[in-house]
Order: structure tokens, then C-alpha cells, then sequence
């Protein structure tokens, strides 16, 4: 599985299944901290996605 389909589906089963990424990590077999450093990223920049854009 490459780096953006973990990207995929951890925004999936975050917004699904309410995976944290230490879940992710360990269910997937992913060192915990690379994990982090990588997804935390994009789990941020869904996060913010929905919030309205400040003038």
C-alpha cells in the first residue's frame, strides 16, 4: 500500500470509524511515529476543509 492510499483510507476509517492514528498504525503494521508524521498532516488539512475560510 503506498503512502497515499494510507492517506486514503485513514481519512476514511477516521471519519468513519473514529481510528486515531495509533490505531492506524498498529492495525496496519506502520511504525507508530512515522505514522504520525505523515498523517497528522493530512488529518489536519481534512479537518480544516470544512471550516468556513476567515476574511
Amino acid at each position: 500500500m503506498t503512502r497515499d492510499d494510507h492517506k486514503k483510507n485513514f481519512a476514511r476509517l477516521a471519519r468513519d470509524g473514529g481510528y486515531t492514528i495509533a490505531q492506524y498504525a498498529a492495525e496496519f503494521n506502520l511504525n507508530p511515529n512515522t505514522a504520525r508524521r505523515y498523517l497528522r498532516a493530512f488529518k489536519e488539512d481534512t479537518r480544516d476543509s470544512g471550516q468556513p475560510q476567515a476574511k
